[in-house]
């Protein structure tokens, strides 16, 4: 409100301007009933008016003060809610003193640090090269997936994957090359869980990718799990190696993994539908 006076433009004015309005007021008041009643007043009587009004400007002042500092509380909360990682405070801010800006420039910055944390966050839990998860952010969001899935009535599928002959690819065409091929695998797996699963890059050629659905959507994933993937500059077709496991339960996430691992190369069984 005292924003609003122009001859109050600046923070440090406000609060003056708070402080003495709000002494003055009941003081002026008392002297009006000093002047009025002063001849039938006890110097009691006066001392407690006097008094009265000290107290009540006190606390007209104290509000006024509080108010005037709520901008301030708030910046302080948004930065406090920024480093423990809460949901921001909102806060509609008028005015155009230093407060004011202060409050803008708290939310302006916090704003921007948080986008720049979840953008430098997302890129630590991607494999540079591959663009799928890396071991240690991929687990923890396979186990979550793995939780959930028997609520829904989802059945949980796991593949080991390991690109078939990469060694080879990389003496024939060298390292560089290697790094394209696990490219585009990495794109290929990406593809095939969608919003429903995680790849994870396991290790060197090595891939991990976890997938939740219905059990009559589990075969069109799996064949585009082991469908050849045609690179350009290479002649033949890039094929891995499945290893594949599955559950219904809460089965721990190393423990379908290792199962996983044990059945690569051995040929999958058959797709078994079966009803909701």
């Amino acid at each position: 409100m005292l924003a609003g006076f122009a001859w109050l433009p600046t923070y440090r004015a406000q609060v003056c301007a708070a402080v003495v309005v709000a002494m003055a007021a009941p003081l002026s008041i008392v002297a009006l009933v000093f002047v009025l009643a002063a001849d039938r007043m006890t110097v009691t009587t006066a001392f407690v008016l006097l008094t009265l009004a000290v107290g009540v400007g006190t606390g007209l002042a104290l509000w006024a003060i509080h108010r005037l500092l709520a901008p301030i509380d708030v910046a302080i909360e948004t930065i406090d809610a920024f480093v423990d990682q809460r949901s921001l405070p909102k806060a509609e801010v008028t005015g155009s003193d230093e407060a004011a800006q202060l409050l803008r420039g708290v939310q302006s910055l916090v704003s921007r640090l948080k986008t720049q944390d979840e953008r430098i966050r997302k890129l630590a839990e991607r494999d540079e090269l591959t663009g799928v998860y890396q071991r240690r952010a991929g687990r923890s969001l396979a186990q979550a997936l793995i939780e959930g899935a028997p609520k829904r009535g989802r059945t949980v599928r796991l593949y080991y994957v390991d690109v078939d002959r990469f060694r080879a690819i990389n003496e024939l065409r060298g390292p560089g090359y290697g790094d394209v091929v696990l490219k585009a695998v990495g794109a290929r797996l990406e593809r095939a869980v969608g919003e429903d699963g995680v790849a994870i890059r396991w290790g060197g050629d090595e891939f991990v990718v976890l997938h939740v659905a219905l059990p009559d959507a589990l075969a069109a994933v799996a064949d585009h799990v082991a469908r050849p993937i045609v690179v350009k500059g290479f002649d033949l077709p890039v094929t891995v190696k499945i290893g594949r496991a599955e559950t219904t339960s809460r089965e721990p996430f190393e423990s379908l993994v290792a199962r996983a691992v044990a059945a690569c190369g051995a040929p999958p069984p058959p797709e078994k539908f079966e009803p909701e």
